[in-house]
């Protein structure tokens, strides 16, 4: 009875399989890279989403302001100034964040749009003070409208909230030394808090 040679000697197959082991892990740490690069994006991509938020309950405000302003329930120079606060603040196109990670708004000057922002809740501070908003809220017309900048306002706030939140998300994962050493951000820009 002949016996059958085995196809490969014992070293050939020990360096197959070490060459084996090599593609395996080789495939494992790129999956585990890849699904890392598209987590960092993913929270990119959360920021941006919840900027848009920001920059929609900005715009709510800026309209409820003008309403209010407009109601004739405010005297003149508190409505005026109240108004010209919110126009400024409703015409400005700049980003509301200028870490340049939105690629429509590479450019801009976003330190324009957070001083106009700024300005204008600075107004609404200044105009609607405790005694004001007491005298308002007797109006019927009035209550409407004060209660619906107020609402504006506290969206804004939880928006702007959430933003740094997902901003503070985004860099704690940039920072690792993974991310930084694979270079997994690509080009993307760190971004930033929106300082409103």
């Amino acid at each position: 009875m002949i016996s059958a040679a085995p196809l490969l000697p014992p070293a050939a197959i020990d360096a197959l399989l070490a060459v084996l082991l090599v593609v395996v892990i080789v495939l494992v740490a790129g999956w585990f890279l890849f699904a890392y690069a598209v987590r960092v994006d993913r929270l990119h991509r959360q920021v941006l989403a919840a900027r848009l938020i920001v920059s929609g309950q900005l715009s709510k405000r800026a309209h409820a302001a003008i309403e209010l302003a407009n109601a004739q329930v405010l005297d003149q120079a508190d409505s005026e100034k109240l108004c010209q606060a919110a126009h400024d603040a409703s015409r400005c196109e700049e980003p509301i964040v200028g870490d340049g990670l939105d690629p429509r708004n590479r450019s801009g000057n976003a330190a324009k749009r957070v001083a106009y922002e700024n300005q204008l809740t600075s107004v609404m501070r200044e105009v609607l003070t405790d005694e004001t908003r007491s005298r308002l809220m007797q109006e019927t017309d009035a209550t409407a409208l004060l209660r619906r900048l107020d609402a504006a306002q506290q969206k804004l706030e939880v928006a702007v909230h959430v933003h740094n939140n997902q901003v503070k998300d985004a860099r704690k994962v940039r920072q690792r030394a993974l991310v930084r050493i694979a270079h997994l951000a690509g080009r993307a820009p760190l971004p930033a808090p929106v300082e409103i």
